[in-house]
C-alpha cells in the first residue's frame, strides 16, 4: 500500500476521534457509511443513526488513540479510554479494528484488553 493511502486511511480515523472527542455528532455522521456497523462487547450497532445513538449514550467517556496500524483498507488503533463514574476517574484499554469504504468508516470492532474492567466501567 503507497504511503498515501495509508495517511489517507488513517485521516478519517483522526478525524472521527475528533469528532467524538469534540462531541460533534455531524461531523462524525459525514465520517459514516449508511450501513455502518459498530460492534462492542454484548451489542452490534448498525446504520448511521444507530450508531450516532450509541455515541450520544456513552458522551461521557473520552477516548485518546494512543497507536494506529494501518493496512490496505482496515486500520487498528489502540485506545486509552477515561470516564468518570460515580465521582471516580476510571480507565480502559482497547483495540479499534476499522473497516473503511470509500473513504468512509464502515465497521468498528471494538475489543478491550480487560473484558472484566470494561464490563465493571460499562455495565
Amino acid at each position: 500500500m503507497s504511503t498515501a493511502v495509508s495517511l489517507r486511511l488513517s485521516e478519517v480515523v483522526d478525524r472521527l476521534y475528533a469528532a467524538l472527542f469534540a462531541g460533534d455528532p455531524g461531523s462524525v455522521r459525514e465520517l459514516l457509511t449508511d450501513d455502518v456497523e459498530w460492534h462492542v462487547p454484548g451489542a452490534v450497532h448498525r446504520g448511521r443513526a444507530a450508531v450516532l445513538g450509541y455515541f450520544v449514550a456513552r458522551r461521557e467517556g473520552r477516548l485518546a488513540p494512543l497507536e494506529v496500524l494501518s493496512g490496505e483498507d482496515h486500520i487498528a488503533v489502540i485506545v486509552l479510554g477515561t470516564v468518570t463514574k460515580d465521582g471516580l476517574e476510571r480507565s480502559w484499554s482497547e483495540v479499534a479494528l476499522f473497516r473503511l469504504q470509500d473513504g468512509l468508516v464502515s465497521e468498528c470492532r471494538v475489543l478491550p484488553l480487560d473484558q472484566a474492567a470494561y464490563d465493571a466501567i460499562w455495565s
